[in-house]
């Protein structure tokens, strides 16, 4: 006589099966596309050991030819070991690497969820699946890009973020990865820590002098690099200042307006007393800035948010849904009908079958009643985003990253302030 299987080991297949199933669509779409950001790091790194210049030549076409080398010259210098390991340990050694960065980012930030759901190996291993069937995830690790690692470097900044010399070093660090995370000192403003601001300071002075005491690149250079490149490829990508030029808006306007808001949230942050500061809270603002200030943004660096935005997430609907809505926003490389299917099917295995009971009890009457005018209107800007982002990219991908960003940290009132308080600290 067959035993019937119960709920809870249903719960468990079917997770298990939402799991493999990842894996398998996450190693197929990563292994199908070159890494073309790894190769260029890689070549750097290589150009480095031969004693030539990674760079390409000022005022060429070769800048922008997304095939050039634009990081400041430490970063080429970080790669040197990897390009000796030759072009297959290589790659495979760096994908290792972003992986595990990834890996603890999601852990580290997933917190609050880890507290109410459970704190199990499995429940750990179905976050990170469904963080990594993400689009903007996926196509991170497709390129081969430093997105991974800018995570497990800013996890370590919120895991280490009370000694100022270690997150302070951290975060220019990160700066040196990608230049606009500078901003991410807007962090240290916010919560009141004047010791990482000045250590921040301090070894960026350090860093620049010993960057540029190596390169063959001289700041004056660099600089005008820097502005060739983002004159190109600024009105390609989600950036703010594209999202504003898509609406006949000039660069100059539009930094004008970045630079009133910035200032502006600083002013509110600072001066009112209604507001619950909390380093969750000026953690996710910090980065956000970051996103809005660059004034070039790829789909592969959206995780740099949404990942830190797991801090607010206290049920694995909400984590489903940040993945469902990034996964809208932009598709993996050479996916095609077949694996978009299955990233979205993946996803459903992993967050159904926690809420079966709750999902038979819902009729479209109880729906409509319990559905109120926030909820009404966070749908419709959600909606307005990605049809804004059909017909303008850059602006709905900048209208549905502030929608999501808003929509999660006011939902995280609804948490009682003592939990909230386990995960951001008190200032």
């Amino acid at each position: 006589m067959t035993k019937k299987i119960s709920g809870d080991n249903k719960f468990r297949i079917v997770e298990v099966v939402g799991v493999l199933l990842a894996g398998l669509v996450a190693v197929h779409l990563i292994s199908s596309v070159n890494q073309a950001d790894l190769q260029v790091f890689i070549r750097a790194g290589k150009s480095v050991v031969d004693g030539h210049s990674p760079y390409p030549k000022l005022g060429t076409a070769a800048v922008y030819s997304g095939s050039s080398f634009v990081y400041p010259y430490l970063v080429a210098v970080a790669f040197v070991p990897l390009s000796l390991l030759g072009t297959y340990w290589g790659p495979f050694v760096f994908e290792v690497i972003s992986i595990m960065a990834l890996a603890y980012a999601t852990y580290t930030f997933s917190s609050l969820l880890r507290s109410r759901e459970s704190n199990a190996v499995a429940t750990q291993i179905s976050i990170f699946a469904t963080v990594l069937l993400a689009s903007p995830t996926l196509i991170s690790l497709q390129m081969g890009t430093l997105t991974p690692v800018i995570l497990g470097m800013l996890a370590l900044t919120w895991r280490y973020r009370s000694s100022a010399a270690v997150s302070s070093l951290l975060v220019v660090g990160l700066a040196f990865t990608k230049v606009y995370l500078v901003v991410l000192g807007l962090f240290f403003i916010l919560t009141r820590r004047p010791r990482a601001m000045a250590g921040t300071f301090l070894l960026a002075l350090v860093g620049l002098v010993l960057n540029f005491a190596l390169s063959p690149l001289g700041p004056i250079g660099y600089f005008r690099l820097l502005t060739q490149l983002a004159k190109h490829e600024s009105r390609q990508g989600f950036s703010f200042i594209n999202a504003l030029h898509s609406v006949y808006l000039g660069k100059t306007g539009a930094y004008v307006i970045l630079a009133i808001g910035i200032m502006t949230v600083l002013a509110l942050w600072l001066r009112s007393s209604n507001l619950i500061k909390r380093d969750d809270l000026a953690f996710v603002i910090a980065i956000a800035s970051t996103l809005m200030a660059t004034p070039i943004l790829w789909s592969s660096y959206l995780p740099v948010l949404f990942v830190p935005l797991l801090l607010f997430a206290d049920s694995f609907v909400l984590v489903a849904a940040l993945s469902y809505a990034t996964s809208v926003m932009v598709t993996p490389d050479r996916a095609g009908t077949l694996m978009i299917a299955l990233q979205f099917l993946s996803v459903t295995l992993l967050v159904v079958p926690r809420y079966v009971a709750q999902i038979r009890n819902i009729t479209l009457r109880r729906f409509l009643v319990e559905i109120d005018l926030s909820k009404a209107l966070l749908v419709g800007l959600l909606s307005l985003g990605f049809v804004i982002e059909v017909l303008a990219p850059a602006l709905g991908i900048q209208i549905l990253m502030v929608v999501i960003s808003v929509s999660l940290i006011l939902r995280s009132r609804e948490t009682p302030l003592g939990s909230q308080e386990a995960i951001g600290g008190s200032l």
